[in-house]
C-alpha cells in the first residue's frame, strides 16, 4: 500500500519529462531512455518503468512511448560496488517490468543498482540509490487538532545518513472527501479551478530540511507540520518519507524548471537525473505515517 501511495505522491513529473527535449543538454532532438523506479525501504522490490522520450509536436499515447522487451536487473551492491544479488526483470505489461524475487526487503543503509539494457541507443542505462535509514514518528500524537489552532508538532527518531544531512517529504492523504470538506486556501484554490479534488486528496509538502528545525540531544528532529500541509477537514493520514540524494536531486533541480526559481531561462539549470545512459528516476525513501483527525473552527 504504501509504495502505492508514493508514487501517486509525488511523482506526476515524470509525464512531462517524455514529451520535452528542453531538459536536456541537446543542441537538436535525441531520443532518450526513461527510466522510474522507488525502492521504500523494508518493502519488495519495485516496479520499473522503461520508456522513451518524444518530440514536443509527437501526439503522446502510452503506448508510444513504452519500451518492450528491455532486459532489466536490480542488484543490492557490497562496500566495494560488487553485486551481492542480483534481480532479474520480467515484462508485466507493455513498459512495466517486475521481479521475478518477491520475497526480498529492501535494505536501509545499503546501495542497489539498476541496469536496463537491449533498449534503443545505449548500451546500457544505469543508476545506483543509497536507501535512506528507517526511522519512526515518536511522542504522543493527538487523535484530534483544530484546524489553525495548535500546530500538529512530529518528532521523529534519528535517521542517520553518513555523508549528507536528511531531507523529508510529508503527504497529507485524504481517502475520501467532498467540497464541502475543504479548508478554506484550498477552497479558494479549487473554486479558481488551479486543482481537482482528487489531486487535493493527496498533498504534498515539498522538500523539508531537517536542519530547518529543532534537533534533540539524542539526535531526534521536532518538525511543525505546517497548516498550508492540510487541504481537508477530518481523518488525515500523514505519510513523512525521508528521501535519498537522486529523489532530492531531482526534486530540488525540476521544481526550478517549473518555476520555482528567480532565474532567468538562459540561467536555469538542467534537471539533475543522476541516471547514466538516460533520464528520470532511480530513488529510494524510508517512510513512516500517522493519523490526526482535523475539526472545524468556531464559526466555519
Amino acid at each position: 500500500m504504501m509504495n502505492i501511495r508514493f508514487r501517486q505522491l509525488l511523482w506526476l513529473v515524470i509525464p512531462a519529462v517524455l514529451i520535452s527535449c528542453e531538459l536536456t543538454e541537446q543542441s537538436e532532438y535525441r531520443q532518450m531512455i526513461v527510466i522510474e523506479s522507488y525502492l521504500i525501504a523494508g518493502e519488495t522490490l519495485p516496479e520499473v518503468r522503461v520508456s522513451r522520450t518524444l518530440r514536443v509536436d509527437d501526439f503522446y499515447t502510452e503506448g508510444s512511448a513504452v519500451i518492450v522487451n528491455a532486459e532489466i536487473t536490480i542488484s543490492l551492491l557490497r562496500d566495494d560496488g560488487s553485486a551481492e544479488n542480483s534481480f532479474f526483470y520480467r515484462m508485466e505489461r507493455p513498459g512495466i517490468y517486475r521481479s521475478e524475487n518477491r520475497n526480498h526487503r529492501i535494505q536501509s543503509g545499503r546501495t542497489y543498482e539498476i541496469e536496463v539494457t537491449n533498449v534503443p541507443g545505449p548500451d546500457l542505462v544505469r543508476a545506483v540509490t543509497t536507501v535512506p535509514d528507517t526511522f519512526t514518528i515518536i511522542g504522543e500524537i493527538p487523535e484530534a487538532l483544530v484546524y489553525q489552532g495548535e500546530q500538529l508538532e512530529v518528532t521523529l527518531s534519528p535517521n542517520e545518513n553518513p555523508g549528507r544531512q536528511n531531507y523529508y517529504i510529508f503527504t497529507s492523504i485524504v481517502e475520501d472527501a467532498g467540497e464541502s470538506f475543504l479548508t478554506p486556501f484550498y477552497a479558494d484554490v479549487f473554486e479558481n479551478g488551479d486543482r481537482t479534488l482528487s489531486s487535493l486528496q493527496k498533498n504534498s509538502s515539498g522538500l523539508i530540511n531537517e536542519e530547518n528545525f529543532e534537533q534533540n540531544i539524542d539526535g531526534s528532529v521536532n518538525i511543525r507540520y505546517p497548516w498550508i500541509g492540510i487541504a481537508f477537514y477530518g481523518m488525515n493520514t500523514i505519510v513523512a518519507n525521508s528521501v535519498d540524494r537522486n529523489t532530492y536531486d531531482f526534486i530540488r533541480s525540476q521544481d526550478v524548471q517549473l518555476g520555482g526559481s528567480t532565474l532567468s531561462p538562459g540561467e536555469i539549470p538542467n534537471v539533475i537525473y543522476n541516471v547514466e545512459g538516460g533520464i528520470g528516476i532511480f530513488g529510494s525513501v524510508s517512510t513512516d505515517t500517522i493519523q490526526v483527525f482535523i475539526t472545524r473552527p468556531e464559526g466555519f
